[in-house]
Order: structure tokens, then C-alpha cells, then sequence
């Protein structure tokens, strides 16, 4: 790396989004498109920064090539057309099941296997390493499987005690 290259990274600073001048939409492919100060960005894609401690605050976007435009501060700042389709692309990009749940847990060659019931059905969840299952502040749980998917127990003493049980024996 030359030295005009250092220091132009150097100096990077964000660019922050007005919200009140963003416009979010989807074109007829469903593709997400960006416009701000009549500067339209087509195909772009959204990343929340800070996904679990802060998921609706601090959304960066990247352009077509991955370069990034700017950052979005707060969800709930933009109109309701624009923040309706930041959501259902974060949805569709962070999808992420809530255990209701847990039926049985299986450890078998170096894998545990967890039969537990989610908001979108009963699933099969594999997950190779302890570290795996991450307990967070607010009695958040989250389990990241084998393809890195994330579940979440949003609160694990919500659980009913069979399912509490065979949690506490696993983290």
C-alpha cells in the first residue's frame, strides 16, 4: 500500500443519511433501490452494523459493487413506505426463527442435534460447537447452526421447564 492509498483510509469518515431525504423502493424484479437528494441508487443492500445489541440503528448500504453509500442511523426515521421496505429486506437478509421449544438434544459424532419448535414450524437444528450457543444480556440465547443460521430464545425462562432443562444442560 503507497502512501496516498494510507491516507485516504486514514481519513475515511462515514457519510450519515438525512432520513428525511432517503427514499427506499423495489423495483418489478424486487430488487431495493436507494434515492437521496434526487441521487438514485439501484440494486443496493442493506447491513445492520450492529445486528444483535442494536438491530433497528446504524444500517449501512453498500451499491451493486459493494462499495458503500452511506449509513441510515434509525429505521424508524424514515417514511413509512421506505421503512416498511428496509424492513422486509433486513427480514428476508437476517432471517432469524424464534425458539418456542426444545422437544430433544442429541450429541452424535462431534454434533449436537436440536428437535425444537420455532415461529415457523418444528425444526431440526445442528450445532457443532458449544460456542455455538451464545448466552446474551436480557436472558437472550442464540443458537448458531451448522450453516450459520441464527435462532434466537428471546427469553429462556419464558421456556416451559422441560425445554429450560435441556438448555442449562447445553450452555
Amino acid at each position: 500500500m503507497n502512501e496516498a492509498q494510507k491516507s485516504t483510509e486514514d481519513t475515511f469518515e462515514p457519510h450519515y443519511f438525512d432520513a428525511k431525504a432517503l427514499r427506499l423502493s423495489r423495483d418489478s424484479f424486487g430488487k431495493l433501490h436507494l434515492t437521496v437528494n434526487d441521487e438514485r441508487h439501484e440494486g443496493v443492500r442493506p447491513a445492520r452494523l450492529f445486528p444483535i445489541s442494536l438491530p433497528d440503528k446504524e444500517i449501512a448500504f453498500q451499491n451493486a459493487e459493494g462499495k458503500e453509500i452511506g449509513i441510515l442511523k434509525e429505521v424508524k426515521a424514515l417514511d413509512g413506505a421506505s421503512r416498511g421496505c428496509l424492513e422486509d429486506e433486513l427480514a428476508l437478509i437476517y432471517f432469524t426463527p424464534i425458539i418456542t421449544g426444545i422437544k430433544v438434544v442429541n450429541a452424535r459424532f462431534g454434533v449436537t442435534s436440536w428437535e425444537v419448535d420455532t415461529d415457523h414450524g418444528p425444526r431440526t437444528i445442528h450445532v457443532k460447537d458449544r460456542s455455538d450457543i451464545r448466552r446474551l444480556p436480557g436472558r437472550r440465547v442464540i443458537l448458531i447452526d451448522v450453516y450459520g443460521l441464527k435462532h434466537e430464545i428471546p427469553d429462556y425462562n419464558r421456556l416451559d421447564d422441560r425445554s429450560r432443562s435441556l438448555l442449562e444442560a447445553e450452555i
